[in-house]
């Protein structure tokens, strides 16, 4: 007689070797086979390939739309430099380099020592300060003026013009101009004509005659980079960059969400990626500074002269930064109180609170919308899809969006979205077919 618990265990195992059987025809235990399938997440690496990708070309996009509006477009930089000239900072360095330009063809303290009687010959250095530090107010106070701040607008417009027709090939309307090692120069020699005139009617003569001419005669160097002869070589490509490198950002940043499970969770990865790159490309801003400073700052040329002239060059880039910086910023956290979290769902509910009583108004009271309500509500989805399509492309089509600009259309799509949800809220849940029980 067999014992029956060994039966049971025998016909287990025979219930068992086929499952075994099929596995091992499928290539292994099933254990193994969800290993395999666990072993690549090709879904993953392709989000946070398409977040890198992004986040770079969001770098890119700024700083090739930054240079082609700097290096190409004459407005925008007469318009980023006009600002800086009235900076004391500015107007003491200027001052300092015409007064050195003028003391630098006249040796004025030997004029002075052979003028002076033997007996007063000693007094000719002090004398030769005093001159110059009189030198340096005349300059001043021709740099302070308004025909001084012509000058510098006309003088940058005509230099940046000249450097358009360089790097573009076209003929400049100022005639040629050599960029030849790297260097960006302004021409003053007309101001220090001007001072010396002034100090000619002041009675001073002893400048009288004395020129500027010379291969550096007045010049003023505003960008000093070995780097500027290889910009001039790919200048051409930023035209077209300048359009494809926004277009790709967009393209990879919406690809890391639709590669998301969760497109929620998506959204909040793309609009950190976006913030993350605004963060890097302001200390990448910050190291630039650094070196502009090197290459520029002189004894004539103030630290604080380039600091202000560097703030006029990168104010458009600044700009861009803080744009793309709150964009980023109000995807990730409209997405982020989309979710499950504590915080989320109060900020949800109190949303939901105000408009259920606007919307519990709309519906018992008088203000009825007639056929406008139940549209709404019918097309309640589609509504929010085409408010968020509109602010964004009202973001893309301005074409230089200042701060308070994009907070009014955040503001703007998030007041329209506040009200769809009004409106669709106070209709009957019957008419809520497109979007849903309120």
């Amino acid at each position: 007689m067999s014992d029956p618990s060994s039966s049971e265990g025998e016909g287990a195992e025979h219930q068992v070797e086929p499952a075994g059987s099929d596995a091992e025809d499928q290539g292994g235990p099933p254990t193994s086979r969800k290993r395999r399938r666990r072993g690549i997440p090709w879904r993953a690496m392709m989000r946070v390939s398409l977040l890198l990708a992004g986040g770079l070309l969001a770098i890119l996009s700024l700083l090739t739309i930054w240079l082609r509006a700097e290096l190409l477009d004459t407005d925008t930089y007469v318009s980023s430099v006009s600002a800086v000239v009235t900076s004391p900072a500015v107007e003491a360095s200027v001052a300092n380099v015409i007064t050195n330009q003028i003391f630098t063809k006249v040796d004025v303290e030997a004029q002075l020592r052979d003028a002076l009687p033997p007996k007063a010959a000693s007094l000719a250095p002090q004398l030769a300060d005093g001159l110059r530090s009189f030198t340096h107010t005349v300059s001043l106070r021709v740099v302070s003026s308004k025909q001084f701040e012509d000058l510098w607008i006309g003088a940058n417009r005509r230099a940046h013009e000249q450097i358009v027709a360089v790097l573009t090939g076209q003929p400049g309307p100022h005639g040629a101009v050599s960029t030849a090692g790297g260097q960006v120069t302004l021409d003053l020699s007309s101001a220090v004509a001007t001072v010396n005139q002034r100090l000619l009617s002041s009675g001073i003569s002893v400048f009288q005659g004395s020129t500027v001419s010379g291969p550096n005669g007045g010049k003023v160097v505003l960008v000093k980079s070995s780097q500027l002869e290889s910009v001039q070589g790919v200048v051409r490509v930023f035209r077209h960059l300048t359009v494809l490198l926004p277009i790709l950002t967009v393209l990879c940043l919406a690809g890391a969400v639709f590669a998301s499970r969760d497109r929620r969770r998506g959204l909040v990865r793309a609009g950190r990626a976006v913030v993350v790159a605004m963060v890097i490309l302001t200390v990448l801003l910050l190291l630039i500074r650094g070196v502009y400073f090197h290459g520029v700052v002189t004894p004539n040329f103030s630290k604080d002269a380039a600091s202000a002239l560097f703030a006029g060059l990168v104010g458009f880039l600044r700009q861009g930064i803080v744009v793309s910086f709150l964009v980023g910023l109000v995807v990730a956290l409209g997405a982020a109180l989309a979710g499950p979290s504590r915080s989320a769902v109060w900020v949800r509910e109190s949303a939901v609170g105000s408009v259920r009583f606007v919307g519990q108004h709309a519906k018992e009271g008088r203000a009825g919308l007639g056929p406008v309500g139940p549209w709404v509500g019918r097309y309640r989805a589609a509504l929010r899809i085409g408010i968020v399509a509109l602010g964004i492309v009202v973001l893309f089509a301005w074409s230089n969006p200042g701060v308070w600009v994009v907070l009014g259309v955040i503001f703007g799509v998030l007041l329209l979205l506040w009200a769809v949800e009004a409106i669709s809220r106070g209709q009957p849940t019957a008419q809520g077919a497109g979007g849903g029980p309120a």
